[in-house]
């Protein structure tokens, strides 16, 4: 038998596929926080280009969530005042890391470090569900290491890397009541906990529902027996409670700002009229079906073990589970899948959501091994191998990780800072950045635009026209006194030409710099009669 770390008064497990379980009570536990914290720090220091390792983090959709979050804490109202598409709490997130660094992702980067930490805590959790806290231990840095250096990740700080936390709390919550370990399932705030993770999913980034409809499914199939039914039903309103509250704080905050209606129309409204796709049913499951398969490939390592939890979560359940409990995790990537790609639209950092559902992966290879009594693992032993495997993960992050293989440029040499030093010496520092995503010149200039359209996301002209009639009317009227473009180099002509026919602004600086690969020119202008 493995060898025993502490006492433990749980009640034990029943058996499993038809054998005897083969771990006693007392081998269960979890990964300690304090090692989680560890893991996530030391990794995401070379994963994340918000990390102090990196002179910034160009990635334009950081910087838009950056620069509406600290509108946000400085008392802007995001949709009303600032335009995007993202849920409001993924505002609140960045706002507080601006709190702690102004014009860096140092902030952000603390926060990405206390994301990943609860995520790879409830997912040690869930692995010593099915086996001992010494081989979790192993386990949890591999994890975190496919994780955080996996395609999906890109370049950190994406909103689904804060909702990592959220599906392992809810992942660790559905397992555990498939194992029956939790007698008492509708008796505590379980449900109400589950429900708050996908309210607060939901203002994040309501797309990625779709695995919480697979979590209540189960809920109510494992409560579905005679007696039983009522309770599962009171779990449900329980679970529905907790997402109305996780919801209630951001209805009133808008209510009280009169932006309600803006929440509706930005959130909502236009989500799924000016960035959804138009497709037919039968289109829309192909493409769903084909981006799981192709983001499968781009993203093999982490593709393994959500193969591996996929093809055997079956057969690491009690006897008596029917196929829904059986399918549970199949069922969760389906629906997951459907709510992220269902909208027609793809990028490679949506697959980072199902990170999570490796976690069963990594059940069923514990599973296996615990299943072999001749295999002891103490835990000094346990946590030399982990230490091993987490100073394995840190090589090969410091070295293979995309963010590091990228060419690195000096903080100093950054169009952003470059032109932020020249915008910092002016009485006027009103910034537009036109046509183009924000490319980060307000994270480093520390400025919160004056402008609701401060930038020109992804969104079909022809459904939201005012994008850029605004930009061009804020240009026309000199509204701010400095515009940022960015164009590609062999472009020569001003980029808003047409809006200023009189040639209110001039050319005051450009650089060159590589963006996901791309060389682009970047020119600052400065209205004439600036003060």
């Amino acid at each position: 038998m493995l060898q025993s770390e502490k006492t433990n008064t749980r009640p034990s497990r029943q058996p499993l596929a038809g054998k005897p379980h083969s771990l006693p009570s007392s081998q269960l536990g979890h990964v300690p926080f304090f090692f989680c914290f560890l893991v996530a720090a030391s990794l995401l220091l070379f994963a994340s280009k918000s990390s102090p390792l990196y002179s910034f983090n160009d990635w334009v959709d950081a910087n838009v969530l950056f620069t509406i979050g600290k509108g946000m804490v400085h008392g802007k109202v995001p949709y009303r005042d600032l335009f995007d598409l993202k849920g409001p709490l993924t505002y609140l997130i960045f706002g507080i890391g601006s709190l702690i660094a102004k014009r860096t992702f140092y902030g952000v980067y603390v926060l990405e470090v206390v994301a990943v930490s609860f995520f790879l805590y409830y997912a040690g959790k869930t692995i010593t569900l099915f086996g001992s806290r010494t081989l979790a231990l192993l386990m949890v840095p591999v994890l975190a290491a496919i994780a955080v250096n996996t395609a999906a990740f890109s370049n950190g700080a994406s909103a689904e890397e804060f909702c990592l936390p959220l599906v392992a709390f809810s992942l660790y919550s559905m397992m555990r009541m498939q194992m029956g370990n939790d007698s008492s399932t509708l008796d505590n705030a379980r449900p109400v906990l589950n429900g708050i993770c996908a309210g607060c999913a939901f203002c994040i980034k309501y797309s990625l529902m779709g695995f919480w409809l697979a979590w209540v499914l189960i809920l109510l199939d494992v409560h579905n027996a005679p007696g039983r039914r009522v309770m599962g039903m009171r779990g449900l309103a329980m679970f529905v409670a907790g997402l109305l509250l996780a919801m209630l704080p951001w209805v009133v905050y808008f209510a009280v700002h009169g932006a309600l209606g803006d929440l509706y129309q930005m959130y909502f409204w236009l989500n799924l009229n000016g960035y959804a796709v138009p497709l037919g049913i039968g289109q829309r499951l192909a493409f769903v079906g084909s981006l799981l398969v192709s983001n499968l490939g781009a993203n093999p390592v982490l593709a393994i073990f959500l193969v591996i939890g996929l093809l055997g979560s079956p057969f690491i359940l009690p006897r008596g589970r029917g196929f829904l409990q059986r399918f549970a995790v199949f069922m969760a990537f389906l629906l997951l899948g459907m709510s992220v790609y269902g909208g027609g639209r793809e990028y490679g950092y949506y697959f980072l959501i199902f990170a999570p559902l490796a976690t069963v992966g990594f059940c069923v290879l514990v599973r296996t091994v615990s299943s072999r009594p001749r295999i002891a693992l103490k835990p000094p032993a346990a946590w030399a191998g982990a230490a091993l495997v987490l100073l394995t993960g840190l090589a090969y992050s410091a070295t293979l990780n995309p963010n590091r293989l990228a060419p690195q440029v000096a903080r100093r040499d950054l169009v952003q800072y470059k032109f932020a030093a020249i915008i910092n010496r002016s009485q006027d520092r009103t910034l537009l950045t036109y046509g183009v995503l924000d490319v980060g010149v307000y994270t480093a200039a520390g400025i919160v635009p004056n402008t609701r359209y401060f930038f020109l996301p992804n969104l079909v002209h022809k459904v939201f026209p005012e994008l850029m009639l605004e930009q061009d009317r804020y240009i026309r009227e000199g509204v701010v006194n400095f515009v940022v473009a960015r164009v590609l180099p062999d472009r020569e002509d001003v980029p808003f030409a047409a809006a200023d026919p009189a040639g209110r602004y001039t050319l005051v600086a450009t650089g060159r710099q590589v963006f996901m690969g791309i060389d682009f020119k970047y020119l600052l202008y400065q209205r004439r009669d600036s003060p």
